[in-house]
């Protein structure tokens, strides 16, 4: 119990903030970049399912 209270207001502290945000932001965009070169693929794969 003890723990999750301190995991809790690490979470809500400033800086961890920014750090998760930085680090949302990088796998984001990482993310997005993926997806957006692998979306062709994944459409011709999903329309070759259902065809």
């Amino acid at each position: 119990m003890k723990q999750s209270i301190g995991f809790a207001s690490f979470l809500t502290s400033p800086f961890s903030f920014f750090v998760w945000r930085l680090g949302t932001g990088k796998l984001m965009s990482y993310l997005s970049l993926l997806f957006s070169s692998s979306l062709p693929f994944i459409i011709f794969n999903s329309f070759s399912i259902f065809v």
